[in-house]
């Protein structure tokens, strides 16, 4: 390199060139294994002093003295398992009717945690944010996007991480589904998990407009078959359809009704209230006249406050 006569021949130089890189390439731990991928220092050591002759190793071993503790393999195997572990963490099953039970229960702490929200206490604030955060519903999850406008920036970054959180568990959940749709792709239970999830993520308040419309018109399509052979399918895509397009809900009532007659008043009322929501208050007045006594038999006995509203109902729209 100095333009000086070599001491040994060119191929004898070359030879011990790349002697020296080998040693370099070996001369960190092993970890694993001396060809484990995960030994990058090794491959930087051997790589410098190949490519850099005469300086590469000078270098190299200046870096190790700046970084005294580092040199070993680290196991791209543990990322793999990691990941693996996360995608089983991922699938959560879709909540069963015990389980929404006991979330719409657990609704209650909506109001005292909204209320605290409303006050001055940053920590306060915070720990009324976890709880709605672990709450999960529609309400809880307006509270927390009202969070985000709060005049404090503790407040606000609290927010929007337990929001950002409750979206990447949601995505998570979408993607195991996907999976098990993969692995499976012949049964239908795993495309009714699917769906929803799906629907619960674009009901949550996370999501809304386009996109929100985007993933039900997704819930429908897919529903479209499974619900003409299947009674929960058939359930969910009239939830869906409710949102996308109520008076053809209206229509899919009757459907309901006949295939699950035993669940006739539930439907008999699902469309009334439908009714109600689209402005048809005579055939409301029409609905409530027939569903009358029926309605006020199930209220016979301890009221639930839902029983209550419909008893109200019940008298006012039939008096």
């Amino acid at each position: 390199m100095l333009g000086l006569k070599s001491p040994v021949p060119l191929a004898g130089a070359a030879l011990l060139h790349l002697a020296a890189a080998g040693l370099m390439f070996v001369a960190p731990p092993g970890g694993e294994g001396r060809l484990d991928s995960g030994r990058h220092w090794a491959q930087a050591a051997g790589l410098w002093t190949l490519c850099l002759p005469g300086v590469g190793w000078v270098l190299i071993c200046a870096l190790k003295l700046a970084n005294p503790t580092a040199g070993g393999a680290s196991s791209p195997h543990v990322f793999e398992e990691e990941d693996q572990e996360e995608d089983e963490e991922a699938f959560v099953p879709v909540a069963t009717e015990e389980e929404t039970s006991r979330r719409l229960m657990a609704a209650v702490d909506v109001v005292p945690a909204a209320d605290i929200l409303v006050g001055p206490d940053p920590a306060l604030k915070r720990g009324a944010i976890e709880t709605l955060a672990r709450i999960r519903t529609p309400e809880a999850i307006r509270w927390l996007l009202q969070s985000r406008r709060d005049p404090n920036p503790e407040v606000r970054f609290y927010a929007t991480s337990a929001l950002t959180n409750l979206k990447s568990e949601y995505e998570q959940r979408i993607r195991a589904a996907e999976l098990e749709i993969f692995e499976k792709p012949t049964e239908p239970a795993p495309q009714l998990v699917y769906c929803r999830i799906d629907y619960e993520f674009a009901m949550s308040g996370l999501v809304e407009g386009s996109t929100r419309e985007l993933i039900l018109g997704k819930c429908r399509s897919w529903l479209k078959d499974l619900s003409e052979r299947d009674d929960s399918a058939l359930r969910l895509h009239y939830l869906v359809e409710k949102e996308l397009d109520p008076p053809k809900a209206l229509a899919m009532l009757s459907t309901l009704i006949a295939r699950l007659p035993e669940e006739g008043l539930r439907w008999r009322k699902e469309a009334a209230a439908l009714l109600f929501t689209l402005g048809r208050y005579a055939e409301v007045a029409q609905r409530m006249k027939s569903l009358g006594p029926g309605l006020l038999a199930e209220a016979d006995g301890p009221l639930t406050p839902e029983g209550e509203q419909w008893k109200s109902a019940v008298l006012w729209w039939t008096s």
